[in-house]
């Protein structure tokens, strides 16, 4: 029962600002992946500051893992890394060059908007968040485009 003279806005102006306060301690972030018809086709959520593109070099057929550090208005892809570095590796733009077990690491600073990724029929292409591989299969047919953001929207990224 209310008590006389009290109402019932104070409380409700409490619990809303509570809630509100409760909504941003557990603020997660998503990756959003749209198809090439602009449709959403699935989202991830980001455990991490970062997440790698995981594929296979379609001209050595070995493992490459692209990390790539998102931020809320796009993506800065910050580190390329190889199994073998031979032909077909892209080393342009490099701000070093490291070796760490076994992998050869250029260090990047590209950042980009949105990522459009081709999906490749070569098994393994993924997005690796933490020890979980996402086949991108799962979100889209082989040799499509696909879009991923950190921003959902209802219309074309």
């Amino acid at each position: 029962m209310f008590l006389k003279g009290r109402g019932v806005s104070p409380r409700f102006f409490i619990l809303v600002c509570f809630s509100l306060v409760l909504l941003m301690l557990d603020y997660k972030h998503y990756l959003y992946i749209y198809d090439q018809n602009h449709c959403l086709s699935g989202c991830i959520e980001l455990l991490e500051p970062y997440f790698f593109h995981v594929y296979t070099h379609s001209i050595n057929k070995t493992p490459v893992m692209e990390k790539i550090e998102y931020q809320q208005n796009g993506f800065t892809i910050c580190e390329s890394w190889f199994k073998d570095y031979s032909t077909g590796i892209d080393c342009s733009m490099q701000e070093g060059f490291t070796i760490q077990d076994s992998w050869f690491i250029l260090t990047l600073n590209r950042e980009t908007k949105n990522l459009m990724l081709a999906v490749s029929p070569i098994p393994g292409h993924a997005i690796k968040i933490k020890e979980k591989l996402y086949p991108l299969v799962l979100f889209a047919f082989t040799n499509s485009i696909i879009t991923l953001t950190t921003n959902f929207s209802l219309h074309a990224p």
